[in-house]
């Protein structure tokens, strides 16, 4: 994800000054969805709940 900032950058899409700013951000962001990612890897599945069964539509 970062490499495409680089891109940006390389391209004149954005300044060099800009790039910290993103950089910063884009790291922050790996950080919470890899958080989440182990965070739903280790929690076990919760219980299932048996589904109702739905009664088929009245005719006119």
């Amino acid at each position: 994800m970062l490499n495409h900032f680089i891109d940006a950058v390389d391209s004149g899409y954005l300044s060099k000054e800009e790039f910290p700013k993103f950089e910063h951000a884009v790291k922050k962001a790996l950080k919470a969805v890899n958080g989440l990612i182990r965070y739903l890897e280790t929690t076990p599945d919760p219980p299932s709940k048996p589904r109702k069964k739905r009664k088929p539509p009245e005719a006119p």
